[in-house]
């Protein structure tokens, strides 16, 4: 079995929500390929603690892949918003994932995610100078 179908492309961001495709020239990356990748392995390896089941796995994936893609947008060039705005945004989505998580995770489970997220969360601030 393929483990986690995302691999974390969310930090890829390669999938596009809702159907829309995002103009290449307003795309902003903060990580290199090479840091992607390596952010991918890590959390692949690191996601095996949480021993999901395969509609786990199914339901986290589109979760998790849905708003970080959502996440990754925020700071594109043809978005608008001051330091403030931005980081109610990103709180705000981290908020719903959340939310939408621990209706199908354990509390062991979702301790796991929030570890792992979060370490991933600290990169992601400190990129965008958020610390």
């Amino acid at each position: 079995m393929k483990r986690i179908f995302i691999t974390l492309s969310l930090f890829a961001c390669i999938l596009v929500a809702n159907g829309q495709k995002v103009s290449e020239e307003v795309k902003v990356t903060i990580f290199t390929h090479e840091e992607k990748d390596n952010l991918q392995n890590w959390f692949q390896e690191e996601l095996k603690r949480m021993d999901l089941s395969q509609e786990q796995e199914s339901q986290y994936n589109s979760i998790v892949t849905y708003y970080t893609y959502k996440m990754s947008r925020l700071d594109d060039l043809d978005q608008d918003w001051t330091r403030k705005e931005f980081k109610e945004k990103l709180e705000e989505y981290q908020a719903k994932q959340d939310a939408e998580l621990k209706q199908i995770l354990t509390e062991g489970q979702f301790a796991i995610h929030q570890e792992l997220y979060g370490e991933f969360l600290r990169s992601a601030y400190r990129r965008w100078g958020l610390e």
